[in-house]
């Protein structure tokens, strides 16, 4: 695995040229001549691999973008995960198979990272790979990017039936949430940003995967980042939505230090609570990352900022709001939240992560 002089992380390797006598009719992303790990062998003496590496880079490339549409998006970090986990691939009894399901799933990820920016060459990856919550991910890209129509709408409603009829007819719970949010149907769910946020939410726990709201998607439209809550503060919020933004928007270092250290400090929690806490913590994680911080300013969180969580790790605090000061005046500059709004909003996130249960 290579990493570029600049952003690009390429997939497995680094530029083409094929294996010994081998030859594929779509070249991989490295040099073959270069090749020494077992699974860069594999890729270049197994078309289908090499196409298959030829495409995660080219998706990736895309995906390095920020999902602001400027900058540096926080891609590497994860690619470097996904390489890690590749190669335990190469101990596997059916090694070949393995690394394709990993290229597959990598694949998967990276055409929903880029779905706004490319949906024409990510849709195809998403509805082979994954039928089942391909829907949802029509139902979002359209909800946002194409104007309200009738026609629009009865579409919209009918990406989500199958999974809320399921989510509807098999735990009562859930459907008394959305029953009780104005979502009594696919078709309440359209009336407003909101309701389509709680729709998204609640129909995915009729999924049998895991599903996330994309950031690109809540950037454009703000009003259904509630998509990404804890609804029930159970383990069944493990089974809703999350976000990609920590890995579609530019990274934040020193942001997520300190709530790493914010996290060493909350107490074990016991039951399923925790379910619901860690998902609501990752919300209020990408609230911030999208400059999103009205929901965390507001009255009820109030009482989070009454302690002053900066004392516990002065440095890395001001770090922190030094550096998310800085991120929103090169990316969010129309936000225009001052630094004591950044200051309190970070402040509030950080007692409610160290709080725990």
């Amino acid at each position: 695995m290579k990493i570029s002089n600049l952003f690009y992380l390429v997939p497995l390797f680094s530029s083409f040229a094929f294996f010994g006598a081998a030859h594929a009719q779509t070249a991989p992303s490295f040099d073959c001549a270069k090749a020494k790990s077992f699974s860069e062998r594999l890729v270049c003496v197994t078309p289908e691999l090499a196409k298959k590496d030829a495409l995660l880079n080219e998706f990736y490339k895309t995906a390095s973008i920020s999902a602001f549409g400027t900058g540096v998006s926080n891609i590497k970090s994860s690619q470097i995960d996904w390489i890690k986990g590749q190669k335990t691939c190469e101990k596997a009894k059916e090694a070949k198979d393995c690394i394709n399901r990993a290229y597959d799933s990598r694949i998967y990820d990276l055409a929903i990272y880029t779905l706004f920016v490319n949906p024409e060459k990510s849709f195809p990856i998403i509805d082979k790979e994954l039928p089942a919550a391909a829907p949802f991910y029509h139902a979002v890209y359209e909800y946002v990017t194409m104007p309200q129509t009738p026609s629009r709408d009865k579409r919209i409603a009918n990406y989500f039936r199958p999974a809320y009829s399921k989510m509807a007819s098999t735990n009562d719970y859930v459907k008394s949430v959305a029953d009780d949010a104005g979502v009594k149907s696919p078709e309440d769910g359209l009336k407003s940003d909101k309701n389509f946020g709680v729709l998204y939410a609640l129909s995915a726990y009729g999924l049998e995967q895991p599903i996330s709201m994309p950031c690109a998607a809540m950037l454009k439209k703000p009003g259904i980042s509630n998509a990404t809550e804890a609804y029930f503060g159970s383990s069944i919020d493990g089974f809703l939505p999350s976000s990609d933004c920590s890995v579609v928007l530019p990274q934040l270092p020193k942001f997520v230090a300190i709530e790493a250290f914010a996290y060493k400090k909350a107490p074990d929690c016991g039951g399923t609570i925790i379910h619901g806490i860690v998902h609501s913590n990752i919300r209020e994680n990408s609230l911030i990352r999208m400059g999103q911080l009205d929901e965390i300013l507001g009255g009820e969180n109030q009482g989070y900022n009454d302690d002053d969580f900066s004392k516990q790790n002065p440095k890395a605090f001001n770090d922190a709001l030094d550096e998310l000061v800085a991120y929103y005046a090169k990316y969010l500059p129309a936000k225009k939240y001052s630094r004591t709004d950044i200051r309190n909003a970070l402040n509030i996130h950080l007692n409610k992560v160290a709080e725990g249960c």
